[in-house]
Parts: structure tokens; C-alpha cells; sequence
């Protein structure tokens, strides 16, 4: 009878010869295999007895037990029964050996490469609610962060970067459609519309140079000091049918706190205004806090700048084209005032300071002033939370409504029962600075 076996990976074809060890044998031409146990049928002058290599412990009937002695690897899986055997162990041990080896070697220099690269890094990530959570972020073992942009891909592991930064590329609102007539192009809508949201990434690398582009779904892992948590970062975003873009929480930066090999690029704030200065970047509501009069990069985004004193928060803001307030615009003040009442919010007060539009983008930015004058599970004199944020808006296609599709805070703090938050002014002086991060390292 004749037997392909495998063993390891590599085809034997033994003749009229029993075979043992990790394998899978095949009969071939009629030939028939045992079931598979821990027995040898071999023959020696008309008798059973096992081969050299086994132990030659009585079990079963005398029947000697498929186990290598001095052979520490697995034990048989399989053996195949034939007429005689007569099989070197020693051989086939010395070539184990030699393969377990090279891939011992091989192994652990994959492991010694990706450990280097893969070392989970202390991190604060923003979501685009303004929820921000810190810990020890990592990537899966052996992924690296792929960015395309337009037919260059890039590949860049955690350790070489220092921030990533989501912002939207597009925003529309969706219905599912149909051709009710075969061979006519007129559409029929049903079903409530969706959100649907398409980012941009732009990554800082250790030595302040950026790549950009639609970044693949990728998955972060945070430690945190209360919970673990997956942070998805995705290229495209789509809500359930009646949802807004509100309920689409995407992360709009991960950044890395560690040592970068070179330092972040900088830019220098002339404000005019001695306090805490603090910026948000247009599209993404990006946070980044000043040291000094010294800011983080905003990597090319323009800014909405902020500034707190003991009593109050001065915020660059525009004038309308009539040279007014941007409050006083009466469309979009009207506009965003409507939307108020659909936004369910922790802070019980939304004050509106200001409305503006961007002429490029459309979307509609209202500074807000968050007051919470309800109960709180706050314990304390102080337990009356208040927020200064930008708030992003998109308009629905057909209504023509607002709906919050993202925002963030320059300060927040908290007060007593029945004192005020800090007064929040617009300054156009602080609109027109007009960075565009092409400042000094």
C-alpha cells in the first residue's frame, strides 16, 4: 500500500511502512488507515513489536504507545497504519530542530522590530462633542497608519507621529432612492434622510512635517485610568436614518503628550490682551491651548481666538457687511435661535453671543455661552457649570434647518448657585490676525 503523508509541511511518500509523528496521512490505491489512535500495527518475524525510537511500555493488548522517546515536540496526532515501518526518529528530529530554529530567530526579530513601534504612548484625544479623554494609546500589533492622497499612500508607524487631526470634507444629508420607471432618470425618495460625513486627515509627524490625505478606518486602543476603550478613526462617517450630524462623535485630534523627536512647529500671538489665550481651529473645532503667547501649530486651518481674564472672555469675532456685530445679523441669528430648541444639552441656558457664516464652506459658527442653573450631582459650593463654546452648523437640504454637526469650548469653569459666569465680549480685532500656522519652530 502506498501513503502520502505530510509532515510539517513537506509531502513523504513511504512504500509498504508505518509512519508516526504530526501528519496527516492519505491512503492511496485502495489502501485503508486505522482509526486514529495512539496504536502501531508492526511486524517483526510474524510479531507485533514497535519500532526503535518508541517507548516500549506495554498498553492495549501489548501494543507499544505512539510516543518518541528524547523527542520533545508534540506528540503523534495521527499514525498510519501498514504492514512494517522502519523510521528514523534521529532524522527527523535534527531537521525539527534546525526549522524550529530558523523560525525562533525569525519570530523574535519580527517581535524586536515591532515592539520599538508599537509601544503604547501617553496621548489626549477630543472628540467632536468636546469630550476629551487621556491614557496610553495604542495600534494593533503589526498595524501601521495607511493615509492616501490622491495615488501616494503612506505608511507611517504610532512612534513616528505626534498628532492626528480629523476635520470634515463634506457633509450632506441622504434619502434612499429608486428609478420608479425602468429606462426614465426621475428618482423617487423614501425613508427619513441620514447623515453622511467625509474627513480629511492631517498628520504631524515628530519632526513637524504633515501628511494629509483620507486616512483607513483605523482602530486605536486607549488605556485609560477608569476604563479601556477602541478609538475608530474612519474616513467616512454614516448616521441612521432621521439622526443628525450631531450623533456622528468622530475624534477630531489624538495627540501624543511624549517626547517628539523634534520639536512641534509654534506660532507667536500678538492678542494685545494679557490672559489665558486659547484657539479653535475653523471645520474640525480643533482645541489648542497657548503657552504664553505661543500656540501650537494649526497646521494651515484658520482660527477662532479666544482670551480670559479674571472677569471676562474676549473672542475674535467678524463684523457682518454692514459693519455690525455679527449678533445683529438678523437672518442667521434668527436661523441658529430656531435650532436652539432642538439641541438637548446638559446646560440648561444657551446664550448666543454670535453668528457667522463661512463664505467658502457654508457652514454657520455660533458663539456660545453655556450656562447650567438647574440641580447637579455636585456636592459643593461651586456646583454650577458653565461653558464658552463655537458651535458648528450645517443646513438641511430641503428644509432649509440647522442641525449641530459639531463643537467645541475655549473655557469653562465652575460658579456658586446664583453668580455669573464670566461676561463674554466679541473683538473684530482679534478676527482679523488671520493665522495660518507659518510661524517660527
Amino acid at each position: 500500500m502506498q501513503l502520502d503523508v505530510v509532515w510539517l509541511g513537506a509531502v513523504s511518500r513511504l512504500r509498504g511502512r508505518s509512519h508516526f509523528g504530526v501528519a496527516k496521512a492519505r491512503p492511496r490505491r485502495g489502501g485503508r488507515l486505522t482509526s486514529a489512535t495512539m496504536k502501531l500495527n508492526h511486524t517483526r518475524n510474524g510479531e507485533r513489536v514497535p519500532p526503535a525510537g518508541i517507548d516500549r511500555k506495554p498498553r492495549n493488548g501489548g501494543l507499544g504507545t505512539a510516543r518518541p522517546t528524547g523527542f520533545n515536540c508534540i506528540l503523534p496526532a495521527q499514525i498510519c497504519h501498514a504492514e512494517r515501518s522502519e523510521v528514523s526518529l534521529a532524522y527527523r528530529r535534527r531537521s525539527f530542530d534546525k526549522l524550529r530554529m530558523t523560525a525562533l530567530g525569525v519570530f523574535m526579530g519580527i517581535v524586536s522590530h515591532l515592539a520599538s513601534a508599537q509601544e503604547p504612548r501617553p496621548g489626549i484625544v477630543q472628540f467632536s462633542n468636546g469630550e476629551t479623554v487621556a491614557g496610553q494609546i495604542s495600534l494593533t500589533p503589526g498595524a501601521e497608519l495607511k493615509v492616501v492622497n490622491g495615488t501616494t499612500l503612506s505608511t507611517l508607524t504610532l512612534d513616528k507621529v505626534q498628532e492626528i487631526r480629523l476635520a470634515p470634507e463634506e457633509e450632506t444629508l441622504e434619502q434612499k432612492w429608486r428609478f420608479p420607471v425602468a429606462g426614465q432618470t426621475r428618482k423617487e425618495k423614501w425613508g427619513a434622510p441620514y447623515p453622511v460625513r467625509h474627513l480629511r486627515a492631517t498628520i504631524v509627524l515628530g519632526n513637524g512635517q504633515t501628511v494629509a490625505g483620507h486616512l483607513y478606518t483605523t482602530v486605536l486602543y486607549l488605556e485609560g485610568p477608569e476604563k479601556n476603550q477602541k478609538i475608530i478613526l474612519e474616513a467616512k462617517q454614516r448616521g441612521q436614518e432621521g439622526t443628525t450630524f450631531q450623533s456622528l462623535v468622530y475624534p477630531v485630534s489624538v495627540r501624543f503628550t511624549d517626547a517628539a523627536v523634534a520639536p512641534e512647529s509654534r506660532i507667536r500671538l500678538q492678542t494685545g490682551l494679557s490672559g489665558t489665550i486659547v484657539a479653535l481651529t475653523r471645520g474640525a473645532l480643533v482645541r489648542l491651548e497657548a503657552t504664553g503667547d505661543q500656540l501650537p501649530s494649526p497646521l494651515g486651518a484658520e482660527l477662532f481666538v479666544a482670551v480670559q481674564t479674571a472677569t471676562n472672555i474676549t473672542v475674535g469675532w467678524p463684523r457682518s457687511e454692514r459693519g455690525e456685530p455679527m449678533e445683529n445679523d438678523e437672518v442667521l441669528t434668527k436661523a441658529v435661535r430656531d435650532a436652539l430648541p432642538d439641541v438637548r444639552d446638559f446646560f440648561d441656558v444657551l446664550g448666543l453671543h454670535g453668528v457667522w457664516r463661512d463664505p467658502v464652506a457654508g457652514d454657520v459658527y455660533s458663539l456660545m455661552l453655556l450656562e447650567r442653573r438647574g440641580a447637579t450631582t455636585l456636592n459643593a459650593e461651586r456646583s454650577q457649570p458653565w461653558r464658552c463654546e463655537v458651535w458648528r452648523w450645517k443646513f438641511a437640504d430641503e428644509d432649509k434647518k440647522l442641525l449641530v454637526a459639531g463643537r467645541n469650548y475655549f473655557f469653562r469653569g465652575i460658579v456658586a448657585r446664583g453668580e455669573a459666569a464670566p461676561a463674554v465680549t466679541t473683538s473684530p480685532r482679534l478676527w482679523t490676525l488671520k493665522l495660518t500656522g507659518t510661524g517660527e519652530h
